[in-house]
């Protein structure tokens, strides 16, 4: 079922009311050359419809008496040879969002996903080394840190395209303000975590522990490695409500434009 078409700021027409159809549409000189649905109808039925008042219906009814056919108003899209694009030019701005956008952040978190573990792999030579005890950053580069950052950037871009309607300024909008989240993200975490402390004589820190800060001849603040799991898991939760948070703004955006 189609979804609630909103015309203005004073009509919205729901999904109920409209009724689609594909069908094959002819190529150039009426032959039919396509191998795919690529017409697509919109019926409204105006005469009866629930969400026009009688005023509305008898203006309607007036003006629209040459397309009319039994009260119904149909509109046709064919100009793209594909039922994909013939959909996407009939279908409400919200209902096209929200496809796109599931469509999109889902491969983007594949793509994370294969990223972050591929990252950890690459540094694990680095860490058997001893190498990282004291870059904690590299905490955010790898597993399931990247999966977050990538949606995160991707809903920033989303919600500011969907305000500002414009390209150039959104890809700006979304790098400066990917950046300030990201490390916002990244301070909260890293200060609100417990810290662990060395002991002397040595001050030692355990096996895999991530250094905050080094001092010498003093007790050492660290993260433990039994931290790492729930660091990541924190760090990704609140990218992810920030990216829900965005992406709901730009649906909103979207949903307060007619058609």
């Amino acid at each position: 079922m189609p979804e609630d078409l909103l015309v203005n700021g004073w009509l919205l027409i729901p999904g109920s009311e409209l009724h689609e159809r594909f069908s094959r549409s002819s190529g150039p000189g009426g032959q039919s050359v396509n191998t795919a649905d690529s017409r697509v109808e919109l019926s409204f039925d105006v005469e009866h419809s629930p969400a026009l008042p009688e005023w509305a219906r008898a203006r309607a009814a007036e003006r629209l008496a040459g397309r009319l056919a039994g009260g119904v108003l149909t509109v046709a899209a064919s100009e793209q040879r594909s039922q994909l694009a013939a959909w996407t030019q009939s279908v409400s701005r919200r209902r096209w969002y929200t496809t796109k956008v599931a469509a999109l952040a889902a491969g983007l978190t594949v793509a994370g996903l294969v990223a972050g573990f591929a990252n950890e792999w690459l540094q694990r030579p680095f860490t058997a080394a001893g190498l990282t005890d004291s870059r904690w950053p590299w905490l955010v580069s790898i597993d399931l840190a990247l999966t977050g950052e990538a949606v995160l950037a991707f809903a920033l871009a989303v919600a500011i395209g969907a305000w500002l309607r414009r390209t150039l300024p959104a890809i700006g909008g979304a790098l400066i303000g990917c950046a300030v989240l990201l490390l916002g993200a990244w301070w909260a975490v890293r200060t609100l975590t417990p810290v662990s402390h060395t002991t002397g004589p040595g001050f030692t820190v355990p096996p895999d522990g991530w250094i905050i800060q080094a001092q010498a001849g003093q007790g050492v603040p660290y993260h433990a490695a039994s931290q790492y799991w729930p660091l990541q898991v924190t760090f990704l939760a609140i990218l992810l409500a920030l990216a829900a948070a965005l992406l709901a703004s730009g649906w909103h955006a979207t949903r307060t434009r007619a058609v």
